[in-house]
């Protein structure tokens, strides 16, 4: 699949040849080369190696359909949430470039189903924001941070600069998130 299968299986004869490899690339077969090699319980849960491993099957003139496929089936097998796969450029050597993608379960960003309500708190507005001290606050965007039941957020980020007020309307939490408070 993506890894050789020595480092999957966790054979030490194919660790320590890694080493000795490694050792005589780098022209140090006289000192001792330390490699710390760590293992990753459900390497195709880490979106860097599934990456990898599409690119590999890509090279390998596997059908773009195909590895999309196969990495759903991997993630799937690795308990992940959701999976969405994106492949843009000349695909399978075709003329015009295109984007291919495809999405499987919860990811974020999916379209909302009709009539359903989320809870969410403004944080930042186009309109502009008039305070008691006269000064007038006005973003270049519009933005909101989704929220439960109980006020909390639940992403774990909010990019941007928020205002202060929300602090006085007790959404802390969401202050607290924010890199920056104006």
């Amino acid at each position: 699949m993506g890894f050789p299968k020595w480092l999957i299986e966790g054979k030490p004869r194919g660790i320590e040849e890694l080493q000795i490899n490694v050792q005589k690339g780098f022209n140090s077969v006289n000192r001792k080369l330390n490699i710390a090699i760590t293992r990753i319980a459900k390497p195709y849960g880490d979106p860097n190696i599934l990456a990898e491993f599409i690119a590999g099957q890509l090279k390998n003139r596997v059908s773009f359909r195909k590895a999309m496929k196969k990495a759903i089936e991997l993630t799937e097998q690795a308990d992940t949430k959701g999976i969405q796969v994106q492949i843009a450029g000349r695909i399978d050597g075709k003329e015009i470039a295109r984007v291919e993608w495809i999405r499987e379960e919860a990811v974020p960003n999916m379209p909302l189903e009709r009539s359903e309500v989320i809870r969410a708190v403004i944080v930042r507005t186009c309109k502009e924001l008039k305070r008691d001290n006269g000064m007038i606050i006005r973003y270049d965007d519009n933005a909101a941070v989704v929220i439960d039941q109980e006020g909390n957020p639940k992403g774990t980020r909010v990019f941007g600069a928020i205002a202060r007020e929300l602090r006085q309307l007790n959404f802390t939490k969401i202050v607290s998130l924010a890199p920056e408070v104006l």
